[in-house]
């Protein structure tokens, strides 16, 4: 049996999950349909380093909404985490890690061509780190 979560395409059509072990269900706007989502994961690290400088208000009240705005119908969610510590108790190795869930790369690739200026342009607002970012594909 799935969990239910509730997702918006655009602003004018909601959809209603069904999340299973390995699949993805949906029913949008009346009739159920099956079928399976592909989801990708943007993973973007931020390394600890000294003197390094990370303003999490700003990232998470400016730089992710500008970033998802950008990404429009193709972001599914944002998460931002504050790296606490390792394992050992040692200092994390990174000061923030995020992740932005999205359905296409190859839109994703294609905001990148139109906003990216925009988007590496702001990093000096919040961060002097430089972020490494992966993308995934989400398996399950």
């Amino acid at each position: 049996m799935g969990s239910f979560g509730y997702y918006r395409v655009d602003r004018a059509r909601p959809v209603i999950l069904v999340v299973g072990r390995h699949d993805i269900t949906w029913c949008h706007n009346g009739p159920f349909s099956e079928g399976r989502i592909n989801m990708y994961c943007i993973s973007v690290a931020y390394p600890r380093k000294d003197g390094a400088r990370f303003d999490f208000d700003y990232y998470k009240s400016r730089h992710i909404p500008m970033v998802m705005g950008f990404l429009s119908a193709n972001a599914v969610k944002a998460e931002i985490r504050r790296g606490l510590a390792s394992p050992d108790g040692s200092p994390a190795s990174f000061v923030c890690l995020a992740n932005i869930w999205i359905k296409s790369i190859e839109e994703f690739q294609t905001t990148l061509g139109k906003h990216g200026p925009q988007i590496m342009g702001d990093i000096p607002n919040y961060t002097n780190i430089q972020p490494i970012l992966q993308v995934d594909e989400v398996v399950e």
